[in-house]
């Protein structure tokens, strides 16, 4: 069975279709709330995980790309702190976004309990000289073939049971939002790599140079959702002004065995 976006009322801020999904951005927070989970956020400042040393973009809970960094047994220690103190600061916002989750995936969605709970992407940027050098280039989110899915997950994957959720909280006040190249799949990238022995990442950057990327910029408190095997990227701002901050709640979810799973 193919489950797809619901995309007739939803789509209050206009979408783009994206392979055989929606691109869809729909209200989720208001500017009390989004006030409410910045604070909150900082509350838990301590709890922040540097991306690198040297940087000040952070996240807050642990996204499933840092198993490969981590190893497999101290990630899922980490996690299992993790929630807990996501659970009790943000247990308001994740039950939100789950009601939105089933309306727009028309089914039923449960979170992941050995996997990190829906989290934060923190970029303090008129702290950082080397913003415009962050990662967030061009990618596919496909990450959650690093983590220990029960049932394990089958050899094919079908790309439309993979889709991933942006939230922004604060951006910056030039703004933000995200390239994408709708034509572009994981499954192009991983076939050019196989063939021409290169890297994902190599293959990536040779494909994407022949497409030119739709853009589409970020609205604070709304919810975007797309497939998450489309090459995407972060649209940086042009200019830094003095307490830019870029703050997102990002999430993942997959169908499988049944429903979507929901992660970080």
């Amino acid at each position: 069975m193919t489950h797809r976006t619901k995309s007739n009322n939803l789509m209050k801020d206009g979408a783009f279709s994206v392979a055989t999904k929606e691109f869809l951005s729909t209200n989720f927070l208001d500017d009390s709330e989004c006030i409410r989970l910045r604070n909150e956020i900082f509350s838990l400042r301590n709890n922040w995980r540097a991306i690198s040393p040297e940087r000040k973009v952070f996240t807050l809970g642990y996204p499933s790309y840092l198993v490969n960094h981590l190893g497999m047994d101290n990630y899922y220690g980490q996690v299992r702190k993790m929630n807990q103190i996501l659970d009790n600061t943000f247990g308001w916002v994740h039950d939100k976004f789950l009601a939105l989750l089933e309306v727009l995936l028309e089914s039923p969605v449960k979170k992941v309990e050995k996997f990190s709970r829906p989290g934060f992407l923190i970029q303090l940027m008129d702290q950082d000289p080397n913003y415009h050098k962050v990662s967030g280039g061009p990618h596919w989110d496909w990450d959650f073939l690093s983590l220990d899915w029960s049932p394990s997950l089958p050899s094919s994957i079908d790309p439309e049971q993979s889709m991933s959720f942006t939230i922004p909280i604060r951006l910056p006040k030039d703004g933000s939002g995200i390239w994408v190249w709708e034509n572009i799949t994981a499954m192009d990238t991983i076939e050019l790599a196989q063939k021409k022995g290169i890297s994902i990442e190599k293959a990536t950057s040779i494909l994407i140079q022949k497409e030119n990327p739709r853009s589409y910029y970020y609205k604070q408190g709304n919810l975007i959702s797309h497939p998450g095997g489309i090459v995407h990227g972060i649209i940086r701002s042009p200019k830094i002004r003095p307490g830019d901050e870029r703050i997102t709640m990002q999430a993942y979810a997959l169908y499988h065995n049944n429903i979507w799973q929901v992660f970080f």
